[in-house]
């Protein structure tokens, strides 16, 4: 009975060890394509095309991403977005990530930031006025996403020249 009884355990032992690199296979192949796709779960949206790009927002190639500006002048930063739809869009400084403005509404007590928006247009500029030298860096243009997409401009104040 002893014999039996061992005689089956090593078999199963046996087949397990025997399935353990298809396994090893199926789990790694899971994983890269994971990696590769971002999941593994396949959208019809993918085959019926459906889709495309131009459904989701996206930054107009128009848009400048470096900026000069005068001190005490006033330096506009431009930010056109495309198929905006019910997404927000946003101003944010890198220097100290502050969010300037979202939409319409500007939150930084900086009463020279505001955000220049003509009703229906796809403009969502950044004014800023009497730039002064330290509001020189990198701005970004942010639309809430998935993933979120970002437009960095630099904006550079130069002192001001008499001729």
């Amino acid at each position: 009975m002893r014999t039996s009884s061992t005689s089956t355990t090593s078999g199963r032992c046996l087949f397990i060890y025997k399935l353990r690199p298809i396994v090893y296979i199926i789990l790694h192949l899971n994983i890269y394509f994971y990696h590769i796709g971002g999941s593994t779960h396949i959208d019809v949206n993918d085959f019926v095309g459906m889709q495309s790009k131009q459904q989701h927002p996206y930054f107009d190639e128009m848009n400048t991403t470096n900026v000069t500006a005068v001190e005490e002048e006033t330096a506009v930063l431009k930010c056109r977005v495309k198929n905006k739809g019910n997404r927000t869009v946003s101003w944010m400084r890198k220097r100290d990530l502050h969010i300037l403005t979202t939409n319409i509404y500007t939150y930084t007590g900086d009463q020279r930031f505001a955000v220049v928006h003509p009703p229906g247009s796809d403009d969502w500029d950044l004014k800023v006025e009497y730039a002064q030298q330290r509001d020189t860096g990198i701005y970004e243009c942010q639309v809430n996403t998935e993933p979120k997409i970002n437009l960095a401009v630099v904006l550079e104040v130069t002192g001001k020249y008499w001729i």
